[in-house]
């Protein structure tokens, strides 16, 4: 346990779960934050999404340099995409969003943050961007978390 308290619903530390826990902490709920991954965000931040939209961007930008002679300004000479410079641009866009899913925020927001498997007696919400690490029982399981006690 990265932070101290008993924690009772579990959420994964990816997009969902971060929303998830920081909801739930302002509501007061004991949040116990579990991700498979050695950092929070999911792959989200550090696969998909992110990642994908930083380089689209990066692509338009570079097309609209391209064709700044159609928009009425001067044409300029564009050189060729060095992938590297845009992979880093993308591991700083991570690296930006990544100091808002920290475990010290987490944490000072009333949620205890722990890395591997979630505990098996914490209700827990499933929040998983693959449908296929979801154990057979979780719909049972995700279904009676949601019940009132």
């Amino acid at each position: 346990h990265l932070c101290a308290g008993r924690h009772r619903d579990a959420a994964g530390g990816g997009a969902a779960g971060l929303t998830v826990a920081s909801g739930a902490a302002q509501l007061g709920a004991k949040t116990l934050l579990v991700e498979k991954e050695n950092q929070l965000g999911g792959d989200c931040l550090h696969y998909g999404c992110v990642p994908s939209k930083t380089l689209i961007r990066t692509a338009t930008i570079y097309h609209a340099m391209k064709q700044a002679k159609k928009y009425g300004l001067p044409q300029c000479d564009v050189p060729p995409v060095d992938f590297r410079d845009i992979a880093r641009r993308i591991q700083d866009v991570i690296g930006t969003i990544q100091k808002h899913d920290s475990v010290e925020r987490f944490c000072g927001l009333g949620a205890n943050v722990e890395f591997g498997n979630p505990n098996s007696r914490a209700r827990l919400v499933i929040s998983s961007a693959n449908p296929s690490s979801v154990p057979p029982s979780a719909s049972a399981m995700a279904i009676a978390a949601s019940l009132p006690d």
